[in-house]
């Protein structure tokens, strides 16, 4: 009799499936042992959190609150427990991270919209009056944001679906598998038989190789300065905002190694859009808390990378 349960038996072959949700590509690697019909079972579930629960969602509980900016909005539990612990994720950039910094992401036209012109100050510091994660009210299921607020949960909402397709699969007694989420997300999953997924780490800037990277168990997540960018008077601005400054950051390339995918893409996320002198001092406060080590790659293409970081990162 079929299951719906797949195989956990070993395999070191393996087949995938790769389908489109949070914008972007998200491919699932498992082994050739597995039912073809479980694919729909895992990718069911991202689109469940994605339809939702994604800022971009027409319908979905975070743009509710979107809309309803200034009045509380009913919600579930699920959205509650996103929302705060994004918000307690937050208090390490003191500001530079915000989910609520999408006025800013529409002012510099990296929202679905074309500006021809820099903003000037006086429009961003205007802009940045309305951006404060800090104002986000909970109070039981309800949540208010102020008016002209705006959540968005592109910097988290599709690595904490990943979390939990991965929960499902080592509960199903999957051992063995790989999801890469838009490139942004790569998270291995590995035993004995299969001690490591490799995955080689672009260097952006030079349209090269960086390194290989091994995975065991753990998440690669990165935020990068050409994706999703955007060009105003000849200059190259990228799509992750300083809500302090109100400028998009400057960085070029960073990468996290962490156990959670949810943790790594918030963090990537927050640290990317800290200047990069302030890269280790934040990532040595947050080691504090979390095991985590990355790298970051400067506007000046220099290297800075926690003293632990797997690989020693070298550009020749």
């Amino acid at each position: 009799m079929i299951t719906q349960k797949p195989l956990p038996q070993v395999s070191k072959q393996y087949k995938a499936q790769t389908r489109f949700l949070f914008y972007c590509h998200i491919k699932i690697k498992l082994p050739v042992v597995c039912h073809d019909f479980y694919f729909d079972e895992l990718f069911a579930e991202l689109e469940r959190i994605d339809r939702r629960y994604n800022s971009y969602s027409e319908d979905s509980y975070i743009s509710k609150i979107n809309k309803n900016a200034g009045h509380f909005t009913e919600t579930d539990e699920f959205t509650i427990e996103l929302l705060q612990q994004v918000k307690q994720l937050s208090s390490y950039f003191q500001g530079a991270y915000d989910i609520t910094s999408m006025p800013l992401l529409k002012l510099w036209g990296l929202h679905e919209n074309e500006i021809n012109k820099i903003p000037s100050l006086t429009e961003i510091e205007s802009t940045q009056q309305l951006v404060n994660y800090q104002n986000i009210q909970i109070e039981g299921n309800r949540v208010k944001i102020e008016s002209g607020q705006e959540i968005n949960t592109g910097s988290f909402l599709k690595a904490y679906a990943i979390d939990l397709v991965l929960e499902k699969l080592k509960n199903d007694g999957i051992t063995d598998a790989m999801i890469n989420a838009g490139g942004s997300t790569i998270v291995g999953i590995n035993d004995d038989e299969h001690p490591n997924w490799k995955v080689n780490v672009p260097d952006i800037a030079e349209n090269t190789d960086l390194f290989q990277l091994k995975l065991k168990n753990n998440c690669f997540s990165t935020s990068a300065r050409n994706t999703h960018s955007n060009i105003i008077e000849g200059k190259e601005f990228g799509h992750i905002i300083n809500a302090v400054t109100g400028y998009p950051s400057s960085n070029y390339q960073l990468g996290l190694l962490t156990d959670s995918c949810f943790l790594g893409d918030v963090l990537a996320t927050g640290l990317f859009a800290i200047p990069s002198n302030h890269f280790l001092v934040t990532l040595h406060k947050i080691q504090q808390d979390f095991k985590v080590e990355g790298f970051l790659i400067n506007q000046q293409g220099g290297i800075i990378s926690s003293e632990n970081f797997p690989v020693k990162i070298d550009r020749r």
